[in-house]
C-alpha cells in the first residue's frame, strides 16, 4: 500500500490497482486498497462516487455489497449491480434510494424474499409494481408495502383485508390510506388494528363514533385524541373512567 503513495512507483499488484492509482489522488487510492484489503469494514459515506463506482466491479462480493448500500453509489452502478449474481448485492440494491426505477421493476421480481421486500419499500419503485406486490406471497414483502409511504392508495385497500394481523396494523397506520379502508380497518377483529385506525387522521367521523364504543379501553382512548371524533361521541364519551383524563388534557 506504501507503493502507492510514491510519486515514483510506476508499478504495484493488480493491474486494477495500478490503474486506479494512476487515475486517483494517493488518499483515495489507499481508501480503495484499505477496503479491497478489508471488505468486512463499511465503506466510508464520504467515499467519492467515482470510486465507488471502480469499487462496484470489484470481485470480492463483500465490496460490492457495501458499494451496494452506500448513498453515494452513482444510479448507473446501481443499475449494473442490481444484475449481481450475489443475491446480498441484489438485496441491498433494492432498498438503496438511488436505485433507478427500471432496476426496482426487476428487483420486485426477484426469487429472494429480501430483495422484494427492499423494492416493496423502496419509494422509487413504480406504483403499478408496487400494485403488483400486494399479492406477493410472502408476509415481509407484503409488510414492506403496507408500511412504504408511496404505495398507492388502491394497493392499501387490498392489504387492509391481508390474512396477517401485522400487516393490517401496518396499513392501519400508512398515511396514504382511504378512508373507506381505515373503516374496514376499524371493524377488524384485533384491537391493536382497531386502536391503530382510530389514531389515523383520515378515519371518517362515521367510523370514529363507533370506534367510541368499542369494547377496548385503548381503542377508545385513542378515539378521544382523534380532532376528528364527533361532538356528540365525545359528550358519550365524557362518561367513560377510563377515557376522562384525555379529554380533559
Amino acid at each position: 500500500m506504501a507503493h502507492c503513495l510514491s510519486p515514483f512507483h510506476t508499478e504495484i499488484e493488480g493491474d486494477s490497482h495500478m490503474k486506479l492509482c494512476t487515475l486517483l489522488s494517493a488518499f483515495v487510492c489507499t481508501l480503495f486498497l484499505s477496503v479491497s484489503a478489508h471488505a468486512e469494514q463499511r465503506i466510508n459515506h464520504n467515499t467519492p462516487p467515482e470510486v465507488l463506482a471502480v469499487m462496484a466491479e470489484d470481485t470480492n462480493v463483500r465490496v460490492r455489497r457495501e458499494v451496494a448500500r452506500n448513498d453515494n453509489t452513482p444510479p448507473a452502478s446501481l443499475a449494473v449491480l442490481a444484475k449481481d449474481a450475489d443475491v446480498g448485492v441484489r438485496q441491498w440494491i433494492a432498498g438503496n434510494d438511488n436505485t433507478p426505477p427500471a432496476s426496482l421493476a426487476v428487483l420486485a421480481e426477484d426469487t429472494g424474499v429480501y430483495v422484494r421486500r427492499g423494492a416493496a419499500g423502496n419509494d422509487n419503485t413504480p406504483p403499478d409494481i408496487l400494485t403488483k406486490l400486494a399479492k406477493d406471497e410472502n408476509v415481509h414483502v407484503r409488510a414492506a408495502l403496507a408500511s412504504n409511504g408511496s404505495t398507492p392508495p388502491a394497493s392499501l385497500a387490498v392489504l387492509a383485508t391481508d390474512v396477517d394481523v401485522y400487516v393490517r396494523r401496518l396499513v392501519a397506520g400508512n398515511d396514504n390510506t382511504p378512508p373507506a379502508s381505515l373503516a374496514v380497518l376499524a371493524t377488524d377483529a384485533d384491537a391493536s388494528v382497531r386502536r391503530t385506525a382510530a389514531r389515523h387522521p383520515n378515519t371518517p367521523p362515521a367510523t370514529l363514533a363507533i370506534l367510541a364504543t368499542d369494547a377496548n379501553m385503548r381503542v377508545r382512548r385513542e378515539v378521544a385524541r382523534n380532532d376528528n371524533t364527533p361532538p356528540a361521541s365525545l359528550a358519550v364519551m365524557a362518561e367513560d373512567v377510563n377515557v376522562q383524563a384525555i379529554l380533559v388534557e
